[in-house]
């Protein structure tokens, strides 16, 4: 597949190096220098060690845990005597504890058995208090057996899985521990790279979320498996370190939450469920605030409830994801986010239920949240690759889509040249013919008045023609002029022909701020509407009024005519180009009277409007309407 580049073939050799890594601490699980296990919960968290050694221990196998709670775990170790004088190893593991004692009177120099040596994310590393990146101690060994006592607190889940060891061999697995996670580290870094520069060249939000992402995932397992404490504990205070440790524990999720949400949410999922998804991350923040008012270990307890909740709506979202548009590619990376976000879920599930202390198992199976990282990685840089691919896709369809539009824009306009070339000439042509006509043709004669009236309405005709031309490349600036309405009104009515059926109902003194040249034009038109299809020696009806629309004061007029035996136009056509209905075309026309007045109202800044006859009424109208703001 095109997605398969040479960092997720090499993801297979990294799997089998952090199986190694889960799977190291199993090598010692019947180590016979542990004699026997027990633990003790203080509740109080302030037993002693004299405390300690009158309590009633319980006896374990493997690991204890207690989920998030404020007590101390006291744990009894019984450790078998040898002859050889290696020191030992006491692994106190998982990496992220925060306060470990080990009381041990065979240590040398301790002369009060009951003064601890340290370890855990608070204490300073010495050659004593770690075996490499791993909480733990270097000790003696003694020839008989001997009891040890680790008492543990943390704000962290409270868990423990105890090793003892040679210290060569401790320090060879630690070894071999450090090289798979620099590995590892190596290739989450490769990805992080990759995503950083995807970022640059494509601007693409989501790689910039995906680059967030696996910084904080870098910095959540660095956390889990001690390497912030290693680099940072002769740095920061212990109580610096722990807001650290807690703050990027807390934040991780809302990272992940936010590019997931977003990432699911391109492929078609129901509004109302990404509304919802998003409301979540509101929970994160709380348990910031939790964390920084103090309540450390409740947030990291809500905090891993909220992990679990995130990845039951991840795959919620995945399977709500539908290919509407028939994206290409857009099943296939619906298919894999579905497939992905089911194994992103088994594997960091269970890690989340054993911090909560709903799932009772070891503690080496927390460590599947380092596969969780690795495979969640390779999955979304597969998703992310479908989807670079999808997108790609549809940019050249669209790159296509606008060679084609632009083409076939150069040849409308070709075209509209070539008739604008066209309807010039042919006009040039035609008025001198008609101006002849004129001339030549007397009006005494029935037959010349009826020459010089087809004379005059093509000449209307060349004269709209050439109107609905110049329109096109009008540049909208009109020349604006007080004026009062009713005298111009009435002046237009009494220069035309049909003056005797128009009668006009304006205020004596009515001032509007227009252009008078298109509002003539205006009105001529619509009185020369409704004198052609009205019946003879009908009434025409003129009116004005002011008149409030949108909330914006104005002046609203009006031409009403009788419906003659053209009929009545269609509302929804009436002011487009050429548009004549059918009973008109017994009538001379160009079909652009009205077209140009919906325009030159459009330019004034007012509109206009067409009324249809009234149901029921006894003599039906027609009336056009035209509003102009003061």
């Amino acid at each position: 597949m095109f997605f398969c580049s040479p960092i997720t073939k090499h993801a297979v050799l990294l799997w089998l190096a952090l199986a190694t890594l889960v799977a190291a601490p199993l090598a010692h699980a019947a180590e016979p220098l542990l004699i026997s296990e027990a633990y003790w919960v203080d509740e109080g968290g302030k037993a002693t060690l004299d405390d300690a050694e009158r309590a009633t221990f319980t006896p374990f196998e493997g690991s204890i845990a207690k989920g998030y709670r404020p007590f101390a775990l006291w744990v009894k170790l019984r450790i078998s005597g040898r002859d050889s004088t290696d020191q030992l190893a006491i692994i106190v593991q998982p990496a992220f504890l925060r306060r470990i004692e080990l009381y041990d009177p065979d240590l040398p120099g301790n002369d009060a058995p009951g003064t601890p040596i340290m370890s855990g994310r608070d204490a300073e590393i010495t050659p004593v208090n770690h075996i490499g990146l791993d909480n733990g101690f270097v000790i003696p060994s003694s020839k008989t057996p001997r009891t040890l006592f680790l008492r543990i607190t943390t704000t962290t889940t409270l868990m423990a899985d105890i090793k003892v060891s040679p210290v060569a061999d401790a320090e060879f697995d630690s070894q071999v521990s450090a090289g798979t996670l620099s590995i590892y580290f190596a290739f989450l870094c490769a990805f992080l790279l990759w995503a950083i520069v995807s970022w640059a060249v494509r601007r693409d939000l989501l790689y910039g979320l995906f680059a967030l992402r696996l910084v904080f995932s870098i910095l959540h397992l660095s956390v889990m498996a001690g390497v912030l404490r290693y680099f940072l504990a002769g740095t920061l205070s212990a109580p610096v370190r722990d807001l650290i440790y807690s703050l990027i524990l807390v934040t991780v999720v809302a990272v992940t939450g936010s590019f997931d949400f977003k990432l699911i949410s391109e492929f078609g999922v129901p509004r109302w469920l990404q509304r919802l998804a998003w409301c979540l991350l509101v929970l994160p923040a709380t348990c910031v605030v939790m964390v920084l008012l103090g309540h450390t270990q409740a947030a990291l307890h809500l905090s891993a409830l909220v992990v679990t909740l995130f990845v039951i709506t991840n795959v919620v979202l995945a399977f709500s994801a539908r290919n509407e548009e028939r994206a290409p590619y857009g099943q296939m990376a619906i298919n894999t986010i579905r497939v992905g976000y089911i194994l992103m879920a088994l594997v960091i599930i269970a890690p989340a239920l054993i911090a909560t202390n709903i799932l009772h198992t070891g503690v080496p199976v927390m460590k599947v949240v380092f596969l969780h990282a690795l495979i969640t990685t390779v999955i979304l840089f597969a998703i992310l690759s479908i989807r670079a691919r999808q997108k790609d896709l549809l940019m050249q369809e669209a790159l296509i889509q606008y060679e084609v539009t632009e083409r076939e824009l150069r040849q409308e306009s070709e075209r509209r040249a070539e008739k604008e070339k066209f309807l010039a000439m042919l006009v040039h042509e035609l008025r001198n013919p008609l101006t002849v006509i004129r001339l030549r043709t007397s009006e005494s004669s029935a037959s010349g008045k009826a020459v010089h009236q087809a004379a005059r309405e093509m000449a209307e005709i060349i004269e709209r023609v050439e109107l609905s031309e110049a329109l096109e490349h009008a540049n909208g600036q009109n020349q604006t002029a007080t004026m009062d309405l009713g005298d111009v009104l009435r002046e237009i009515v009494a220069e035309h022909p049909a003056a005797s059926r128009i009668s006009v109902d304006a205020p004596m003194r009515l001032i509007v701020a227009t252009d008078e040249s298109l509002l003539r034009s205006i009105v001529r038109n619509l009185l020369d509407n409704a004198a052609k299809y009205s019946p003879e020696a009908s009434q025409i009806r003129l009116a004005v009024a002011e008149q409030i629309q949108n909330g914006v004061g104005g002046t609203r007029l009006s031409v009403a005519n009788e419906i003659g035996e053209a009929g009545v136009p269609d509302g929804e056509r009436l002011f487009t180009k050429y548009y004549r209905s059918q009973g008109a075309h017994r009538w001379p026309g160009s079909g652009l009277g009205l077209f140009l007045v919906a325009n030159w109202a459009q330019s004034l800044g007012g509109t206009i409007g067409y009324e249809g006859p009234t149901a029921g009424s006894d003599t039906p109208l027609v009336r056009f309407s035209l509003w102009l703001p003061q």
